[in-house]
Parts: structure tokens; sequence; C-alpha cells
């Protein structure tokens, strides 16, 4: 898959306005019709534990809906990240694919832009 924009994101749930910029962000991209990427690393791979937007806000919860169900976005979480976070297939968010360093790079070779918030 070649993404035009990868969203770096490694914050925790902590950081509401971070999140939200980044949730508003991929939303307006994917209006524009662009390939947007969302990778969550360190602290944010926290963010791909099923049901972890809804319990931050009824607004994140419902964006974050919303974004899963575009076609132009896919979203991935660092394998590491999520390993040492106790995140497995069995509580991963439906939508969001664990994904290992090797294929983030990859990922990165072939994407327009590269945006970490």
């Amino acid at each position: 898959m070649t993404d035009e924009i990868i969203f770096l994101y490694g914050w925790g749930p902590e950081e509401e306005g971070r999140l939200s910029s980044l949730l508003y962000l991929v939303e307006t991209a994917s209006t524009m019709e662009i390939n947007v990427a969302i990778f969550y690393f360190t602290d944010g791979a926290v963010l791909a534990r099923k049901g972890t937007h809804a319990k931050i806000s009824e607004e994140t919860g419902r964006r974050f809906e919303t974004i899963l169900k575009r076609k132009t976005v896919k979203l991935y979480v660092c394998e590491q990240a999520a390993r040492k976070r106790n995140i497995t297939t069995e509580n991963l968010e439906n939508g969001i694919t664990i994904v290992g360093y090797a294929t983030f790079l990859d990922m990165t070779l072939s994407a327009k832009t590269i945006i970490t918030i």
C-alpha cells in the first residue's frame, strides 16, 4: 500500500488535545481523498487497545469510529510497543494492524509526507 501521508503518533490517551489534532488532520486529509496512515508507537500504542478512544471522550470515540470506516485511512500499531503494553490481537481495536519496524520503514519510503505529532 502506498500512503501519501503517514502520521506518526507516540502520545498516550492523556494527551487529548494532541489526539484531537491528529484525528482532525486525518479526517481533513481523508475528506480531501488523500490516502492516510496512522502509526501508533511508544505510548500511542495504548490507543490501539479496543475501546480506548471512546473512554477518552464521546467526541474522540465518535471521530475515531468515523475514521475507521474511511477507505482512505489505514491504522497501524508498532509491534514492539504493543507487546510491551500487553496489546494482542484479542484486545486490538478492529481496523488496526500490528506491524514491525521493517514494515513501517518500507511504508515511509513510499510516502509523500510523514508528519510526527
